[in-house]
């Protein structure tokens, strides 16, 4: 098992369009010691590096669970539904048929 932050989640993109890092991520401190360390999570990775990562290392059955969902996110998610929508409708079959193709 491998435990992760969810860097895909809406509340993280979020964060990453507004500040450049993922939520549970910041800046890693230098020698200014005021800066918050990295809360044990240093390289964020999502779960399509993974998965691939995974299974051309050989690993069988790989997949992703949920521990719990984020209701604080609910209320974004409603308030960014159709513009998530109508953004993530433009390449997704594109990026699919010229995979399917080669």
């Amino acid at each position: 098992m491998i435990s992760t932050p969810n860097i895909l989640n809406l509340r993280s993109r979020l964060r990453y369009f507004s500040s450049g890092f993922y939520n549970l991520f910041g800046p890693l401190a230098s020698e200014d010691s005021r800066l918050p360390g990295p809360r044990g999570h240093i390289s964020p990775v999502n779960w399509f590096y993974l998965a691939h990562a995974l299974a051309s290392a050989g690993f069988q059955n790989v997949g992703a669970a949920v521990d719990k969902y984020q209701r604080r996110s609910i209320p974004a998610f409603i308030l960014f539904l159709i513009p998530i929508r109508l953004m993530g409708s433009g390449g997704t079959p594109a990026v699919c048929r010229k995979i399917s193709n080669d």
